[in-house]
């Protein structure tokens, strides 16, 4: 019944409006070198500003989704070769990602050494798209594709990913900047260190709000509705996503924009399951560079046997892109 939903509500969301006017060879112009590297580091925490002004932000419930930091590299070509073709972009993603649980006896207080158990999902991503070719024709559809391989841990702590991060940030914040209020962790070891693989297909529409402006704004002023699967090879971790994407300039001066972006995505997961995130947030951006932050808050249920911890506390995220 739940998939059943789902495929209905991707089925109105499919529904276009009436198609723009066919862009003319000037304007096709303006479009003609599109190509440009990419490079973003996000990170994303249930604890915003990371406690560090507690007086403004402070989640004492510092578990579910604790802790997550990634970082992209996003390639388009001016001009066909063997590997790439025009308007074809091709992004490599490392991602790393906690969801802890606290299993502090009841009635008990063991601060600082607060035991939590843990599981760390990290990936490595590579997808290619034809978003841009989309974007310069109306009414036309993209395709993305990709694939890649993760580790699923809950027995070790001592390395570079998001479980790593967090208990060498805890250590330092509790030992130099604000003992009173951070807890370094007991982490409770597991006996799972898994490596799994993924596959993922989506089609998706890209609609322009504002029909004049074609001078390679092309993550400007746009609705994005995408549909696709995505398989995991471990613990039911594969899904049927939906996701739709807004962001609007409210402010230009120059090469300075201001603007807002708002995204929905709902999933089905393997595991019977139903939920998705809302994120809504603003950006800055000025020549190549490019600064987004805003809150995305969970509904519905997740995937517990892929993440195991989850809850409903809203997640902070802050992203830094630079285009070459």
């Amino acid at each position: 019944m739940k998939f059943t939903k789902l495929a209905l509500a991707f089925s109105l969301c499919a529904i276009s409006t009436q198609a723009f006017a066919e862009m003319t060879d000037i304007e096709k112009e303006l479009y003609a070198d599109r190509s440009h590297v990419k490079t973003k580091i996000q990170m994303d925490n249930d604890n915003p500003f990371l406690n560090l002004m507690p007086s403004l932000f402070y989640v004492d419930d510092d578990h579910g989704y604790t802790h997550g930091l990634g970082a992209e590299v996003e390639i388009s070509p001016s001009a066909d070769n063997a590997i790439i073709k025009e308007n074809e972009t091709w992004k490599i993603a490392l991602s790393s990602k906690i969801y802890t649980k606290d299993v502090t006896p009841e009635g008990q207080d063991l601060f600082p050494n607060d035991p939590q158990v843990f599981n760390e999902v990290t990936k490595l991503d590579i997808t290619w798209d034809d978003i841009l070719d989309a974007q310069m024709y109306d009414n036309k559809s993209y395709i993305l594709v990709g694939a890649g391989i993760g580790k699923f841990n809950n027995s070790d702590d001592g390395g570079w990913g998001a479980i790593g991060q967090q208990r060498r940030w805890h250590v330092y914040k509790h030992n130099n900047l604000t003992p009173e209020t951070t807890s370094m962790y007991d982490n409770q070891l597991g006996d799972t260190n898994d490596v799994f693989v993924t596959a993922k297909a989506a089609i998706g529409k890209v609609v322009k709000l504002d029909t004049n402006q074609y001078d390679c704004k092309c993550e400007l002023d746009r609705i994005t509705l995408e549909t696709g699967v995505e398989l995991v090879s471990i613990r039911k971790g594969s899904r049927v996503y939906f996701l739709l994407e807004a962001n609007k300039v409210l402010i230009e001066r120059g090469s300075h924009r201001f603007g807002m972006e708002l995204s929905l995505e709902g999933n089905a997961h393997g595991d019977g399951n139903f939920g998705g995130d809302a994120y809504g947030g603003v950006f800055y951006e000025y020549k190549g560079f490019r600064i987004k932050t805003g809150f995305s808050q969970g509904y519905g249920e997740d995937n517990e046997e892929f993440f195991e911890y989850t809850d409903d506390n809203p997640i902070w995220m802050l992203s830094i892109e630079h285009r070459f």
